[in-house]
């Protein structure tokens, strides 16, 4: 609408700003508003199409220096406005969803500008990583009934209770009681982790509630119960208990002792389906 600015100047100018409904195809990036700059026409002789009929607009003369000071001083002020646009908006599009501050390197400038100091910084403490926490294998396993006659509590079937399938399941005699009418204090499985190991927790899967029992562990194999120290106990645990040892200590032999046990078909009877240990790993 300003007087002075030509008509193919101005199309241009609206096709940069996205308003492209009579005056062409939207320009996007710098090479295309290049081009279409390039293609503007000195005064003189100009066809515009507008409301779809030709309006043809004959210009008189003027001086070259008058000429390009109005045509061409309009254009790139125009240019030097719609490329900061379009600049601003790719690197806008550009900039992280999320920023971290310290992963950021300084630049010269902002090294330049941080004060001097005649004391020499003082080296960052490297952070310190929590320990490693891995599943522990099972190296071997035995039953342990040391108030059984004879010794043994279905010895055969142990592999079963850490060999990693849930379906499979060690288990012990069947007793007249919850307490193995009342013949022995209890039963159980020991395993060897082969070396002493720090435990952080051990898992232990049963089919059904009703069975109570006892964490220990020591660092000989041991031949009686109290060969192995209590550290850690649940009591008429569900079908899942978790038990967090005590005693940090690395010990390589770990008892799970049976206490009580459920009901089962007539009588009384435990089911051990999974002993799993986790912990750092050992060295």
């Amino acid at each position: 609408m300003r007087a002075g600015v030509p008509r193919e100047l101005d199309l241009v100018v609206m096709r940069t700003l996205g308003d492209s409904r009579r005056t062409g195809p939207p320009i996007t990036n710098s090479a295309e508003l290049a081009a279409a700059l390039d293609a503007v026409k000195p005064p003189g002789t100009t066809a515009v199409v507008e409301d779809d009929h030709t309006v043809v607009t004959v210009e008189p003369h003027e001086p070259h220096h008058q000429r390009m000071l109005r045509l061409g001083l309009p254009a790139v002020l125009a240019g030097v406005v719609v490329l900061a646009v379009v600049v601003g908006l790719v690197l806008g599009s550009r900039r992280p969803t999320t920023s971290r501050t310290a992963d950021v390197a300084p630049t010269a400038t902002s090294q330049a500008a941080a004060p001097a100091s005649s004391k020499p910084a003082a080296a960052a403490a490297p952070a310190k990583s929590a320990p490693a926490v891995v599943a522990i294998p099972v190296a071997a396993a035995r039953d342990f009934d040391p108030q059984g006659s004879p010794r043994t509590e279905n010895p055969e079937d142990v592999r079963f209770a850490h060999d990693g399938d849930p379906a499979t399941a060690w288990e012990t005699d069947r007793y007249r009681t919850a307490v193995f009418g009342n013949l022995k204090q209890g039963v159980g499985v020991v395993f060897d982790l082969g070396r002493p190991v720090t435990v952080d927790q051990v898992t232990v899967s049963l089919p059904a509630g009703g069975t109570s029992f006892e964490l220990r562990a020591g660092n000989e194999p041991g031949i009686q119960r109290d060969d192995f120290a209590v550290v850690g106990s649940a009591a008429d645990a569900g079908a899942s208990a978790t038990l967090k040892p005590s005693n940090p200590a690395p010990q390589r032999y770990w008892l799970l002792w049976l206490t009580r046990i459920p009901p089962s078909r007539g009588g009384f009877k435990a089911f051990v389906n999974e002993v799993a240990f986790t912990g750092q790993p050992p060295r």
